[in-house]
């Protein structure tokens, strides 16, 4: 039986969404004792390339259950939150087809309380 692109699509990103998000490292930074940070990481791709995207996260058992797609909304491009001890590990945790042109950025949670001192501190 043939899928057409779309239809494997749809299984791919309802696959993706069914797996735990939980990010278990397991790598050289739970070794190493590393402090981690958490990492916004977003990945395009053009049409063509979904397939060849997909694959290759696809093979990332750690990375699969992390990434959101765009693709089916027309937006080819993967979005997730990953820790990692700097942006340099977690563009190394990418299959190399998606490193070279993935956006990593550090991102911070605030509380209440940070906020307010925030601004007691620019006074």
């Amino acid at each position: 039986m043939k899928l057409s692109a779309i239809a494997v699509l749809g299984i791919v990103c309802l696959f993706s969404l069914a797996l735990p998000l939980a990010y278990a490292s397991g790598g050289d930074d739970a070794k190493s004792g590393a402090m981690k940070s958490v990492y916004f990481l977003e990945t395009r791709h053009t049409p063509e390339q979904c397939l060849e995207a997909l694959d290759a996260v696809g093979g990332q058992p750690k990375l699969i259950g992390k990434v959101e797609w765009g693709c089916m909304a027309g937006d080819h491009a993967g979005y997730a939150f990953i820790e990692g001890a700097n942006e340099a590990a977690v563009r190394k945790m990418l299959p190399e087809v998606l490193r070279a042109d993935a956006k990593i950025v550090k991102v911070d949670k605030f509380t209440t309380a940070q906020i307010k001192s925030f601004h007691e501190k620019k006074k």
